[in-house]
């Protein structure tokens, strides 16, 4: 049993793997889902967002706005800064709690950990080995541009504050390329498997 980290840039497919190895067997845990529910209403985390951002990016029962928010913070690296310094604390002990759960219930499964920013948050410490999925920007951005009917321009600025795909390579032990459609990605990550 391995504990592998799935991470990759906006638009790259990372979620579609993701989906692929769960099917394959694999223990998904998602960070994003994660981050999700550490900001819901009554969570310390909502709180602090709501102290440190203001109400306006609160609906009137405390639900976190996350498109009017990340339009704010994604404009500014200091600002993102400061949530993910609330969020990835709350992210990475609940990520700890599910893997220790999964290991109990079988030892003999291989969990995967979706991450965004497995790297940035420093969440790579909790897994054993690396998958990045990548692709190339003007086809992460069509991708992004049809699944979030988002501005080009705003998809860039989320594109520009995250660590090149260069960079990720370097620090990763297994890449997955998708530049192609499903079938080609799920080839891609059946030749993964293969070698795993």
């Amino acid at each position: 049993m391995t504990v592998f980290g799935l991470t990759g840039n906006i638009g790259c497919g990372k979620s579609t793997v993701g989906k692929i190895l769960t099917e394959s067997g694999f223990l998904h845990i998602d960070a994003d889902y994660i981050g999700r529910m550490a900001a819901e209403p009554g969570t310390a985390a909502n709180e602090e967002i709501r102290r440190v951002f203001g109400s306006m990016y609160f609906d009137e029962n405390s639900n976190l706005l996350r498109k009017k928010l990340g339009a704010y913070v994604f404009a500014d690296p200091k600002e993102l800064a400061k949530l993910n310094a609330i969020l990835h604390p709350a992210i990475k002990d609940e990520i700890k709690r599910q893997v220790e759960k999964g290991k109990a219930a079988d030892p003999c499964r291989h969990i995967v950990v979706e991450a965004a920013v497995l790297f940035e948050a420093e969440m790579s410490a909790l897994v054993e080995k690396v998958i990045l999925v990548t692709a190339d920007d003007d086809v992460r951005l069509q991708r992004v541009m049809a699944r979030d009917g988002l501005p080009a321009e705003q998809i860039r600025q989320r594109m520009n504050n995250q660590m090149s795909q260069d960079e990720k390579r370097k620090m990763s032990d297994y890449v997955i390329e998708n530049n192609g459609n499903l079938c080609d990605l799920q080839k891609n990550v059946a030749l993964f498997l293969y070698e795993l």
